[in-house]
């Protein structure tokens, strides 16, 4: 189908194994990117457990957000061959995939099924005024399928390549995509945004939606969310915020000092977000072992936990998950991502497909797929470990915030940059007011009156 973007197209030989070995199996959709001379379309070759007409299989495809694909220019032939067949050749005993293309009889021309114009036609398929036809993909070209009209029995098969391409906010991106990416929210899991089927503007953004938990810690660890899912805490004292507003984060001693919040729905499915501003002021920790910062357990001792977010002795960030269906998995991301004695904003999303997303300072710094939530656990640990021998969190903590849906790109960038966590005195931006922002002010101040605002 034609890009939704006003590109060229160019033509192009074999397309490289490497563009679609992500997504060419029967499982994955794979994108045939812009920056490639693509459309920016996905594309997935489609298979059912049981055959469908054509219109079935279009209407199937249609409940998840796509089409059967569509095919206007030598490139976009070429690229959904490779997704059909990525090998070069049809396996033994497989099938023909339809694809978007059908002759009526009583119509007597060819048509997409999105309307587009049947210009693009290598293979001159000619009318069949006294049949049904409609397209199918073989070895290295197109085919037409002849069906007698009016036959009743199920013709086009179990397989189909389908084509995402629908972009309801006029962005210019393939929805899909962003649905992948998770900078869209799909809650059920159709391909079609959230925020395009209840008729909202989809960059809105709105930081209370699906907020199940919010600690502000204001000189106490009581949730402001409509919720008031206050925390039970374990020698929390309170200390300045990173910017310098005293009594407004909470200090974790390393020795003692944790919170337990009740309550927190435990998600249906994989979406969720955890944020919270930390300052980590130590690192230390045997074998290596993570400081957890947030758990969900089943209580305290040596009992379930899972998913879990923690800080490597590094300063690298964990985003992990365990289940007895799966087993586990973990995001890593690189070290230094969390400084000593620095305020970092550290952000962990999931969406409903399994998408997990670490963000530090509103920045995308690890990505992973985990297929579940976790474990369906009852309790949010904040600050240690279920088990006494690992290594509590000593440092500060500010604006927790739980999430029952997974938090855009933008989202997360305002998080970082909301008015009270941005200090006009930060002037070198490092998330702390210190003596090399003063000495700024006071260069300006000496030398032409000027001042910061």
């Amino acid at each position: 189908m034609r890009s939704l973007k006003s590109i060229g197209q160019k033509s192009f030989g074999v397309l490289s194994s490497l563009a679609i070995a992500a997504g060419a199996s029967a499982q994955d959709a794979v994108q045939w990117r812009v920056e490639d001379g693509g459309n920016g379309h996905w594309y997935r070759d489609d298979r059912l457990p049981q055959m469908l007409t054509f219109e079935a299989r279009q209407a199937n495809a249609a409940t998840r957000g796509a089409h059967l694909a569509t095919i206007t220019s030598a490139a976009e032939h070429q690229f959904v061959l490779n997704v059909a067949f990525p090998t070069g050749q049809i396996q033994p005993n497989d099938e023909w995939p339809a694809l978007g293309a059908s002759h009526l009889a009583n119509v007597k021309y060819w048509s997409w099924v999105t309307n587009e114009p049947f210009e693009y036609n290598p293979f001159a398929l000619a009318p069949e005024f006294w049949r049904d036809q409609w397209l199918m993909m073989w070895g290295n070209g197109l085919t037409a399928q002849l069906v007698w009209t009016g036959n009743s029995n199920p013709t086009v098969g179990f397989r189909a390549i389908i084509e995402w391409s629908a972009d309801c906010n006029s962005d210019g991106i393939v929805d899909y995509g962003q649905i992948r990416a998770g900078e869209l929210e799909d809650a059920n899991g159709n391909n079609i945004p959230d925020c395009c089927e209840q008729g909202v503007d989809c960059f809105a953004i709105d930081l209370e939606l699906g907020l199940e938990a919010h600690f502000e810690f204001e000189g106490t660890t009581d949730d402001s969310s409509i919720f008031g899912r206050d925390a039970l805490a374990n020698l929390i004292s309170f200390t300045p915020d990173l910017v310098g507003n005293s009594n407004s984060a909470a200090r974790f001693d390393g020795v003692q000092s944790y919170m337990v919040v009740e309550e927190i729905p435990i998600p249906t499915n994989n979406a969720f977000s955890w944020a919270v501003w930390v300052r980590c002021d130590s690192l230390t920790s045997p074998n290596g072992v993570g400081i957890p910062i947030l758990e969900r357990i089943e209580t305290i001792g040596n009992n379930l936990m899972s998913p879990t977010l923690f800080v490597r002795p590094n300063g690298g960030v964990g985003f992990g998950s365990y289940s007895f269906a799966t087993g586990g998995s973990t995001i890593e991301t690189s070290s230094n991502s969390v400084r000593l004695s620095e305020w970092v904003h550290i952000v962990g999303t999931s969406t409903l497909s399994g998408v997990r997303r670490v963000f530090v300072n509103g920045i995308l710094v690890g990505e992973g797929t985990s297929p579940n939530y976790g474990q369906p656990l009852p309790r949010l640990l904040v600050g240690r470990d279920r088990i006494d021998s690992v290594p509590r969190f000593r440092g500060a903590m500010d604006d927790l915030r739980v999430y029952s849906r997974a938090l855009s790109t933008q989202e997360v960038q305002a998080l970082f940059a909301l008015p009270e966590q941005n200090c006009s005195s930060d002037i070198d931006q490092s998330g702390t007011v210190n003596a090399v922002d003063l000495a700024a002010i006071l260069t300006v101040w000496g030398t032409d009156g000027g001042k910061y605002p």
